[in-house]
């Protein structure tokens, strides 16, 4: 694993630590916010790995999938609208 998404991924397990911590105190709006953060850190990791390159800034998911995964992004949408 390259150093630049090893980081990204020890972010990530750090912000997992955080989840469980709120959820164990029932702030579960924390823990969800937490929860996108350990997502985008983890989806950096993987885009570092495959492209071999630093991923576009963005905090928008279906963004980063499309513009650094090459993904159609109305496949995205959908998939995102179902939760």
């Amino acid at each position: 694993m390259r150093e630049e998404s090893s980081l990204w991924f020890n972010q990530a397990g750090e912000d997992f630590k955080s989840i469980d911590s709120l959820l164990r105190d029932k702030r579960y709006h924390g823990a969800v916010l937490f929860a996108q953060q350990a997502i985008e850190k983890i989806l950096k990791a993987y885009i570092i790995e495959r492209n071999q390159t630093l991923p576009l800034k963005t905090h928008r998911i279906d963004t980063s999938c499309q513009k650094n995964l090459y993904m159609d992004k109305t496949k995205i949408d959908k998939q995102l609208k179902t939760f």
